[in-house]
């Protein structure tokens, strides 16, 4: 697992339809299979987000250098809800 989390952790940030932004993963419009017509993904999706803090968590436990820490993406994913309880997707 080791190399296909080096490969992620290195080269999706810098794709074409993603990019690293305040420690989460912002994307391109149509570009993940979450993202249609009725349920547009915008900016920064949740379940792109929950999959990057992840990634980070155990690419940091094999000892593999991340481009941000665990943590302060977990902080940074943490802040996506308001004071009202609502999503916000920036």
């Amino acid at each position: 697992m080791k190399p296909v989390i080096t490969s992620i952790l290195e080269e999706y940030p810098l794709s074409s339809v993603a990019s690293l932004d305040h420690n989460l993963i912002s994307v391109v419009p149509k570009s993940t299979w979450m993202d249609t017509d009725f349920t547009p993904r915008k900016g920064k999706p949740v379940e792109i987000n929950a999959l990057w803090v992840h990634a980070l968590t155990e690419g940091e436990a094999m000892g593999i250098g991340t481009p941000v820490s665990p943590e302060s993406a977990l902080e940074a994913f943490q802040r996506f809800w308001n004071l009202n309880g609502h999503a916000s997707m920036t």
